[in-house]
């Protein structure tokens, strides 16, 4: 795209020719799809669109060619003839270059103008008669020369072109793995991507309604040699007759959309299991013009086992819902939700404000920090880089914070006079970012019926996943400590690639396990140490609900599983109150945004989420740790 400048001659001074400039003219070749629709070739289009795939596989581009308005109305009634040709040096009369296509005309009533062209008239204008097989390489331009009144103007913008440039690198390294009703192809990418629009995979045999050809197709257009010979890991169950039919870019075998040049592998779906299927990978460049075909490989589809076709096999009994145990059980739970009810709208009641705290004088206590000299205290503490990270959501939860600052240390009294002093902002809402290992006992499920199946075991291995959670407190009262009735949420997800019928082999589908588990728990923590002595560790403990709401996933068509497991959790854990590493800075939070502290906390808990005893819910508990930060507001 070349920038536009306007002439200073006017068509009505007689006699003079128009002044038209190179700068005046805008002049652009795109490239036309299999719908007619127009891309814009950039410059690594034109410099790949001439090579030899292209020539083998002609096709059209459009020439498109506009004047700024101010250009046009110096044309007055004249008329602009606008020839296209193709050459190294074409800005002069002097010049012998080979003209392409009709003759153009703009007007100052028709300021833009488009063209047609072959790509086979451009390979001719510019290395003649030259066999495809046997390109030469060279560089050329094309340009569209402007006349007025048969005299040329100023303006001959021009296009470089490649000629006999390589085209998009083959993909190379192609791999097939077999899933339930689909393959799951890869690849892996060699050259420039930049250049690339994508990839697009073609299967023999191939479906019954292919997506469109992201590339222009012909059969004159054949893969090298070496890609019309099946990989050594090829199911070639038709004689041959598939490596012969790959042989060529034939749109009616493209059995994928186009895949982003970023990405390395596709799933093909709506395959027929038990069929063998031979497949190969095709690179697309930014132009349309596609590589040579990749080695052929093959795979085929078959039945797959996930998550929950295992836990079915094994008889598992869930089946969704949120079914509490027998009669037995069934009282227990009672008393536990009663319980809860109750909690929680005394919860919702609306406190009374809390009256000012006098300043304390601290009697005895622990000397955490440093002097501070008169020289600027240093800012970098983790409450603030913690207030960074999750304040912003725990104070939407609370209540507009009031002001404060609050001593930890006598030694501030020289600097922060007692009359001068301001309570700490009350105390209100705990918020916690946790995180830790899990491991859903699922296989205990049949264990506890002394079946030796191990569904999730078998699926999804030993080892232990990122359980994430946030929790949010509301303090009841601090009658010996703080007490409060909080709430959580968290996720969990377990993936793993499906196994194929002899439980060992690994397949291309791929199966998950996600769990949300949702908590409601009483909370102590035994911070009067902390408040009254400035110990910065705080002991606590929690106990609860817990209802864990879980899905199954799989990319084969197998039905998903999906239900609630209701349960209960405990939990003891000591936290870390970050204060002493800069008390002052400590002070300024609580004044600024009513944090009054941040902690680190690490915490055992038991969550056993087992249906209360019910026979028919997903054993989904575990007795792990957890750990993270946690604000007080």
């Amino acid at each position: 795209m070349l920038a536009l400048k306007i002439g200073d001659a006017r068509a009505d001074d007689a006699g003079v020719t128009p002044a038209v400039a190179t700068t005046d003219v805008t002049f652009t070749l795109a490239r036309l799809d299999s719908e007619g629709k127009q891309t814009v070739l950039d410059s690594n289009g034109l410099a790949t669109m001439l090579n030899a795939t292209r020539c083998a596989c002609p096709t059209n581009v459009v020439a498109a060619i506009s004047l700024t308005d101010a250009a046009a109305a110096t044309l007055g009634s004249d008329t602009a003839e606008i020839t296209l040709a193709a050459g190294a040096d074409c800005d002069s009369d002097g010049n012998t270059c080979q003209a392409i296509g009709p003759t153009l005309t703009l007007t100052a009533q028709k300021t833009t103008t488009t063209q047609t062209l072959a790509t086979a008239d451009l390979f001719s204008a510019i290395v003649g008669q030259a066999t495809c097989s046997a390109l030469p390489s060279t560089s050329s331009r094309l340009w569209a020369i402007v006349r007025v009144n048969g005299e040329r103007t100023g303006a001959a913008p021009s296009l470089a072109l490649d000629v006999g440039a390589a085209p998009p690198a083959t993909p190379t390294a192609i791999t097939v793995t077999g899933g339930d009703s689909d393959l799951l192809i890869g690849w892996k990418t060699t050259g420039d991507v930049s250049t690339l629009a994508g990839f697009q995979v073609l299967c023999f045999p191939g479906l019954a309604s292919p997506p469109a050809a992201a590339f222009a197709a012909c059969s004159e257009v054949t893969a090298n040699a070496a890609a019309a010979t099946p990989d050594a890991g090829a199911v070639d169950g038709d004689g041959g007759k598939g490596a012969a039919a790959l042989a060529s870019l034939d749109s009616s075998l493209v059995c994928s959309s186009l895949v982003a040049a970023a990405n390395g592998s596709v799933r093909v779906k709506g395959l027929a299991n038990g069929q063998p299927y031979q497949v190969a990978v095709v690179a697309v460049g930014s132009d349309g013009t596609p590589s040579a075909l990749s080695l052929i490989a093959g795979g085929t589809p078959a039945p797959t086992l996930g998550f929950a076709d295992l836990y079915r096999d094994s008889d598992g009994q869930a089946l969704g819902g949120c079914a509490v145990s027998p009669e037995a059980t069934r009282a227990a739970w009672s008393r536990w939700f009663g319980g809860a009810v109750v909690v929680l709208a005394a919860c919702l009641v609306r406190r009374r404000r809390a009256q000012p705290r006098k300043p304390r004088t601290r009697r005895f206590g622990w000397r955490w920090r440093r002097r501070r000299g008169p020289q600027v205290s240093r800012r970098w503490s983790v409450s603030r880089l913690s207030l960074f990270v999750i304040v912003g959501a725990a104070l939407a939860a609370a209540r507009p914070a009031h002001a404060g600052v609050f001593d930890l240390d006598d030694e501030g009294v020289a600097e922060h006079p007692p009359a001068a002093r301001i309570p700490p902002s009350p105390r209100r809402w705990n918020v916690e970012l946790r995180f830790g290992p899990y491991r859903p006992a699922v296989d205990s499920e049949f264990a506890e019926r002394n079946n030796n199946d191990q569904p999730y075991a078998t699926e999804f291995g030993p080892r232990r996943r990122l359980m994430s959670q946030l929790e949010l407190d509301r303090q009841l009262s601090h009658a010996g400590g703080t007490w409060a009735l909080g709430i959580s949420a968290g996720y969990f997800r377990a993936t793993a690639a499906a196994l194929e019928p002899d439980l060992r082999t690994r397949s291309g589908d791929q199966t998950a396990l996600r769990l949300i588990p949702l908590s409601v728990s009483l909370v102590y923590r035994a911070d009067w140490l902390l408040e009254k002595q400035n110990v910065p560790l705080v002991p606590y403990a929690k106990a609860g609900l817990d209802c864990g709401l879980w899905s199954t996933s799989d990319t084969s068509p197998a039905a998903a599983l999906s239900g609630r497991t209701l349960g209960w959790h405990t939990a003891a854990g000591v936290a870390l109150a970050l204060d002493f590493i800069d008390p002052a800075d400590a002070r300024a939070m609580d004044q600024e945004t009513g944090v009054n502290h941040t902690s680190l906390f690490f915490e055992f808990t038991r969550v056993s989420l087992d249906g209360l005893g019910g026979s028919q819910q997903m054993h989904l508990g575990d007795t792990t740790w957890l750990a993270g930060l946690m604000l007080e507001l």
